[in-house]
């Protein structure tokens, strides 16, 4: 159906004299949320919220003929009056742009195919409320195994996102995608003298392999484990490094910094081709490994990701 509105929506606008070209992206997402929070001290019922949130809408980019471009989009609807609203809208935010050539054209053929989860595509409310209650229970028998008997509030999230997609321009690309996601974690705290928390977290593009038990499970572990801290002598030791740590560093040393640069603040502004580091370490902007929750069969123009 997707598919569909894009190539229409291409249609409508490239009878307009005014346009060069023009590129269509339609898209449908649902995103089933449920917000767990529980304190052993106050009586609840350890699910604070479980919602689903639909957004779905149209967007237009348009090359004109007297060499500007536009962009428009309409939330919420995906007919006619929508594709007119997000056309009006391009052609009255129109302006020059030096960099904008041409929009893109047919690069091959995408790796990924298939690679969504028709069990989270068909995901419910009642099944989603269920796996919550599997992690909460799952922590709450690990804490009961170790007998521990002070007060202790636990706070996590699991998110289900089901993402559609099409798109359809003048340059020959006409394509649908649709891709699965499934993340969950939960925060542990101890109320001690000093408050003691353990987290843990877990992703994945299917369901059967979002572990919402282990997540409950590892969530205690990890606060269990700093309930005895051990001094270390100064000195210089190996580490091994958690996904926690490795996440949190990737992060805080390079998700901050290249997202920045179009406000022209990054450090690695100009670095392009150079060494920016004394350590072998290669990073890899690879958008076609199946499993990972950030691989697309393709880009928001068309284009098949690649490595």
């Amino acid at each position: 159906e997707l598919r569909e509105i894009a190539k229409a929506a291409l249609g409508f606008v490239e009878k307009d004299k005014e346009v060069n070209e023009a590129e269509v992206f339609a898209s449908s997402n649902e995103l089933i949320i449920l917000r767990m929070s529980y304190a052993s001290n106050i009586p609840n019922n350890a699910l604070e919220e479980a919602k689903s949130l639909d957004d779905f809408g149209i967007g237009i980019k348009i090359g004109f003929r007297n060499g500007k471009v536009g962009f428009g989009k309409s939330d919420s609807a995906l007919d006619l009056n929508a594709v007119k609203e997000a056309f009006e809208k391009a052609k009255k935010n129109a302006v020059r742009d030096a960099d904008f050539h041409s929009l893109p054209e047919k690069a091959g053929k995408a790796k990924l195919k298939k690679y969504h989860d028709e069990k989270i595509m068909k995901l419910g409310n009642e099944k989603a409320v269920e796996m919550s209650y599997d992690c909460l229970d799952s922590a709450l028998n690990e804490l009961n195994k170790k007998k521990f008997s002070g007060n202790v509030n636990m706070t996590g999230e699991l998110d289900f996102l089901k993402e559609r997609m099409a798109i359809a321009s003048s340059t020959g690309i006409n394509d649908f995608d649709e891709s699965t996601i499934a993340l969950g974690h939960l925060t542990t705290i101890f109320e001690l003298e000093n408050d003691i928390s353990g987290m843990w977290f877990d992703s994945a593009t299917s369901l059967k392999k979002l572990r919402p038990e282990q997540i409950g499970k590892q969530s205690v572990q990890k606060a269990l484990s700093l309930m005895n801290p051990q001094k270390l002598e100064t000195g210089t030791y190996k580490a091994v490094l958690g996904r926690l740590a490795v996440a949190d560093i990737l992060y805080s040393r390079f998700d901050v910094e290249l997202s920045s640069f179009d406000v022209q603040s990054s450090p690695f502004l100009g670095m392009l081709d150079k060494k920016i580091s004394n350590y072998p370490l290669n990073i890899y902007d690879d958008g076609i490994t199946k499993g990972f929750i950030s691989s697309k069969k393709i880009t928001d123009e068309g284009i098949p990701t690649q490595k």
